[in-house]
């Protein structure tokens, strides 16, 4: 039997720490609420699951033989992340907000596979961990479930913390630069993990 408490704290502490995902997802909870954040985070969680299904089936393997693709991707995610930030930052607040404008599930699918966050904690746990697990399917189970669970619990969390700290203040101006606040916060986060 296989411990599997090491790899759980692991993804705890990656998952659930400040990051350009979770950044941005309490910037939408923030911006325009949780409940309507929530195809935005779905989409992000079905996202890194993809990524975990991929690197289980080989992924993992062309970015060992490949690092310079690792590279290329930070950059672009670095790119993709800021521009949803800056999106999200020029959006009314409330009931305001165009609804047209909000980012929807597909906005968040791809949130993870240009996050570099997300690549550096899947290459690990895929490297340090996943050879403790010796039958392959098993492996992909283990790894993609548990950061599902986890995504689902932190990634809900940080977006209705923006959502209820926009609750707590009453002046628009002190939402809307709050709200702007965020954005400038999730963009630095991003330029600290790529630098």
């Amino acid at each position: 039997m296989v411990d599997l408490l090491p790899l759980f704290l692991f993804v705890v502490v990656m998952v659930g720490t400040p990051g350009p995902a979770n950044m941005v997802l309490m910037t939408a909870g923030a911006s325009f609420g949780f409940s309507r954040a929530i195809p935005f985070l779905f989409g992000i969680t079905c996202g890194k699951l993809l990524l975990n299904l991929m690197m289980g089936f080989g992924a993992y393997d062309l970015l060992e033989a490949y690092p310079i693709i690792l590279e290329g991707l930070k950059y672009i995610s670095a790119v993709y992340v800021i521009y949803l930030s800056v999106q999200m930052a020029r959006q009314p607040l409330g009931s305001a907000a165009d609804l047209s404008k909000i980012p929807g599930f597909g906005a968040g699918l791809i949130v993870h596979p240009l996050n570099p966050k997300a690549w550096a904690m899947m290459t690990i746990a895929w490297a340090d961990y996943g050879g403790r697990i010796e039958d392959p399917l098993w492996r992909v189970v283990i790894i993609s479930g548990m950061f599902l669970c986890v995504q689902l619990c932190a990634h809900s969390f940080w977006c209705l913390a923006g959502d209820r700290l926009m609750g707590l203040i009453r002046k628009d101006r002190t939402k809307t630069l709050i709200q702007q606040g965020l954005a400038a916060l999730t963009a630095l986060v991003v330029l600290i993990v790529i630098l």
